[in-house]
């Protein structure tokens, strides 16, 4: 097995990948914020104090804590990476040829530190010192205005790669805001020598495949153990991903159950981690106006991962309690989200993170799920996401679990 592996969603967690926000949360305003996915400005000292607390729990339980802004600069420093990844970031395609010309340039002088930091903060035209040059788009932002757009949502770290037991899944991210995301990492395992650590036969998806408008997100993994795993398809995650997926994880020999769930296309569920999540080893936390009416069907390798059986069943609820050979699983009921002006958390009451052992942490604004899950026999470390929380994610989806044990 390599030594990454994600068995559970509540086994000990021992390694994960965060990613401690930037000046990129200081970018989105209240007219550029749909665009890039992220209401802004936010304050950066606030959503750094709250993103801090974190890494200390994670820390102070024993988890080791993988900074991706650190990781991408090391790998910067590794022979072709830069090449390989300015080659796919900066493209005629997507910036124009004189701005294309220009932002290479300013990333190829500087130092691996600095080059990760614009990589995810963006950059401006005055960070080109420039006056627009022969650019359009340059003209039309003003010297202020990003001509490589920052990625805000980078501190969601699920959403780009997830692993599936010893399995690596390459984000294809749906919004092309967020596919430089997918890109970052995909150099991190690549180039990194201490993430370089399996062969293309663990790793699905990556620049080098052709996804077209088969997209797939973390946020809508959910690997329950004992060779199981659900998948939503929404507005994130498409059937064709998931399908290509199963094939592919059916091929090895550590999954057995590709539980494909279908996810409501209104409201803000953008991941199925927004209706569902995993607290303990028979216990859930879940929407279940939503839960209780989505569709799910069971896919196993049958004769053959490439021809899998496909089985629908009557409910989600119950087809998980299946995978995991229990009688019934337990369903706390989440509160809905946060009604605090226009103040946005979309995860409702789902947003917790298991840190195995009977301890999770959950966002403390969610009073009822808090006490809802200690009446479960839980621990519960409540933390403060006033600033982060007016993203489109929480705890789950700021954390990439890289070790975690089987329930």
């Amino acid at each position: 097995m390599n030594s990454f592996h994600v068995d559970s969603e509540v086994g000990a967690l021992t390694q994960v990948l965060v990613h401690r926000p930037g000046h990129e949360l200081r970018r989105p305003t209240a007219s550029n914020g749909e665009g890039l996915l992220f209401e802004g400005p936010h304050c950066l000292r606030r959503a750094r104090r709250e993103h801090d607390a974190l890494r200390e729990v994670l820390a102070g339980h024993g988890v080791g804590v993988h900074l991706a802004g650190d990781l991408l600069a090391e790998a910067m420093q590794e022979d072709g990476a830069r090449d390989w990844l300015l080659g796919r970031v900066v493209t005629e395609d997507e910036l124009g040829a004189d701005v294309s010309t220009r932002v290479r340039s300013f990333l190829e002088a500087l130092d691996p530190v600095t080059l990760a930091t614009h990589l995810v903060g963006g950059v401006s035209e005055a960070d080109l010192h420039g006056d627009g040059g022969r650019s359009l788009s340059a003209r039309l932002t003003g010297p202020q205005g990003s001509v490589l757009a920052p990625l805000p949502n980078q501190v969601f770290t699920r959403d780009s790669s997830c692993w599936i037991y010893d399995n690596l899944v390459l984000g294809s991210m749906a919004e092309g805001a967020r596919s430089r995301e997918a890109l970052l990492v995909e150099a991190i395992y690549r180039f990194l020598p201490s993430f370089d650590q399996i062969g293309e036969a663990r790793r699905f998806g990556g620049a080098e495949r052709t996804h077209r408008s088969a997209t797939i997100e973390g946020g809508d993994v959910l690997v329950l153990g004992n060779g199981a795993v659900v998948i939503g398809m929404g507005v994130r995650t498409t059937p064709a991903a998931v399908e290509a997926l199963s094939r592919w994880l059916l091929a090895t020999d550590n999954v057995t159950n590709v539980i494909a769930t279908e996810l409501p296309r209104t409201g803000s569920t953008n991941h199925l981690d927004a209706v569902l999540a995993m607290a303990a080893p028979a216990t859930f936390v879940a929407q279940r106006d939503v839960v209780d009416g989505m569709r799910a069907w069971s896919l196993t390798a049958g004769r053959s991962s490439a021809d899998p059986e496909i089985v629908e069943h009557d409910d989600l609820v119950g087809a998980i309690a299946a995978a995991l050979d229990l009688a019934a699983i337990r369903v706390v009921p989440a509160e809905p989200a946060v009604p605090s002006g226009a103040e946005r958390h979309d995860g409702g009451g789902i947003d917790v993170l298991a840190l195995g052992h009977g301890t999770v942490v959950a966002d403390g604004r969610n009073v009822g799920t808090v006490a809802a899950l200690r009446e479960e026999g839980l621990e519960v470390i409540a933390l403060s996401l006033a600033e982060l929380g007016q993203g489109r994610g929480g705890l789950r989806s700021m954390t990439c679990p890289l070790v975690r044990d089987a329930a």
